[in-house]
């Protein structure tokens, strides 16, 4: 079994009270059996405090705060749970996020996920073309043919991104390898179909706002040979290919372009980048939706 991850994996710390955007806040916290179990057992105050702060069901999941926060989130960012029990005590998603994992026939691909301010900083300042990691424990498994050509499709656009010029190029032979046809129409329109999507914070509206009216194309916000875009259209695919094939490609130019746009419009790139995937990246309804759009 072969294990896959990005040359910037490693570095990657959480900056825990240090974070300006904390995952402990704004998002649901489901609770997996395992840790739930863990929570029954503790016998003391915090176990007391830790249950009734369960909401039951289905899915157990802690009760947020008014305003949305971790109820054992404390005022200066930190735990109260890794301050008190440590970090076993955390259930599996506050361990692993903002970490993913793609499952194939004969390997992990993992990565951290861009809605964390930490991870946007490590892809976008990494300089030269987005590099992975690969470690083999020696386990032989049977390969999947199609994940296979899907696997060598994706090296091939790992290769036009990275060697072509710009990324409307890159782009560009990229839909016509995968017999697609680039995206058209102008940024605006893009602008408001993806404000139409499910909302996690207002300002994200307020950032497609400012391509209102913009008379840019896509192929226009990707006429860049900025590397910091190209490590991103590169990170949407990796993370994105294997499941959703081909199209992908589609998905990958408009987010880079749309991006490239609000920059362009005064936006900052890491903090546009970071919002981009927790209103999409993190959300299926919405990916779908979009790429229904595109093909």
């Amino acid at each position: 079994m072969k294990y896959v991850r990005p040359d910037f994996f490693d570095k990657f710390v959480c900056k825990a009270d240090k974070c300006e955007h904390s995952c402990c806040k704004g998002w649901e916290i489901d609770i997996d059996e395992d840790t739930l179990e863990l929570y029954e057992s503790i016998d003391n105050d915090i176990g007391e405090e830790i249950r009734a702060n369960i909401v039951r069901g289905e899915q157990a999941s802690f009760r947020l705060t008014d305003d949305e926060s971790c109820p054992f989130l404390r005022e200066d960012g930190l735990c109260r749970l890794i301050l008190t029990l440590g970090e076993d005590a955390l259930c599996d998603i506050c361990a692993e996020h903002p970490r993913f994992y793609n499952e194939l026939s004969d390997r992990t691909e993992t990565g951290v996920g861009l809605c964390c301010e930490e991870a946007v900083r490590l892809l976008l300042e990494g300089s030269g073309r987005l590099g992975f990691l690969t470690e083999d424990d020696g386990e032989a498994e049977t390969t999947d043919s199609a994940e296979t050509a899907l696997l060598q499709k994706r090296e091939e656009l790992f290769e036009l991104i990275f060697s072509e010029p710009t990324l409307d190029i890159a782009f560009e032979k990229a839909c016509a390898l995968c017999g697609l046809r680039m995206p058209e129409g102008k940024i605006y329109a893009w602008a408001e179909a993806f404000s139409k999507l499910e909302r996690l914070d207002e300002s994200w509206g307020i950032k497609l706002g400012t391509l209102e009216g913009s008379e840019l194309t896509v192929p226009d916000a990707l006429e860049t040979d900025s590397i910091a875009l190209k490590r991103l259209a590169a990170y949407l695919l990796y993370r994105h290919f294997v499941r959703y094939g081909e199209k992908t490609v589609l998905f990958a130019a408009v987010s880079a372009a749309l991006i490239s746009a609000m920059v362009s419009a005064g936006g900052e790139l890491a903090d546009t980048v970071r919002q981009f995937s927790s209103e999409i990246e993190y959300s299926d309804e919405n990916i779908d939706i979009i790429l229904k759009e595109l093909t």
